[in-house]
């Protein structure tokens, strides 16, 4: 994380400074540009990638609780929730508190998006959706919300990245479900 950093810092500096040198010179600089850029995607993609796969495996064990079965009364959230409450927790202080602060924000939200979609496609393959069922994943989807806009704080003070609104609910035109704002 470190090395992304610092060519993130490196690269931006390049960026600034390219307009200040004749064409010639710019045309000398664009490849390490654009060297750096890959190389910085090349550090953190697969870093992303790999957050990305264990939140979906986490949120896929919705499936894996009892309470969607019939016969349920179990009350509370499941498992699953705390894990995905812990998991996402440990990569907001341990992974992407490290991150350069300018490079947070589509990180951050690229991630929310692929959790919001993630969640809300193995909520839909839920069979039967009984009325209980409904009301027990309206609280998961709101307990995932607030997690959402906790885990798109940028630090703890409060400052967060653009609105504090994740989900819209449905406009009176007929839609259903929820969109992604």
């Amino acid at each position: 994380i470190d090395i992304f950093n610092n060519l993130s810092d490196l690269s931006r500096l390049l960026n600034r400074s390219i307009n200040e040198y004749p064409d010639e010179i710019k045309k000398i600089m664009e490849p390490s540009i654009e060297l750096t850029e890959k190389i910085r995607e090349g550090i953190i993609n697969p870093i992303l990638l790999s957050i990305k796969r264990e939140l979906n495996m986490i949120i896929g064990k919705m499936h894996n609780s009892p309470r969607f079965t019939t016969g349920s009364s179990g009350g509370g959230n499941g498992a699953y929730m705390r894990e995905l409450k812990a998991k996402l927790n440990l990569v907001r202080q341990e992974i992407l508190a490290r991150l350069d602060a300018s490079q947070l924000e589509p990180i951050l939200i690229d991630l929310t998006v692929e959790l919001l979609r993630s969640f809300i496609f193995h909520a839909s393959l839920i069979t039967p959706l009984l009325e209980t069922v409904k009301l027990r994943m309206a609280g998961e989807l709101a307990e995932l919300e607030f997690e959402a806009s906790q885990f798109l704080m940028l630090e703890p003070t409060g400052r967060q990245i653009g609105s504090s609104t994740l989900l819209v609910p449905p406009n009176s035109a007929g839609s259903t479900g929820f969109n992604v704002g």
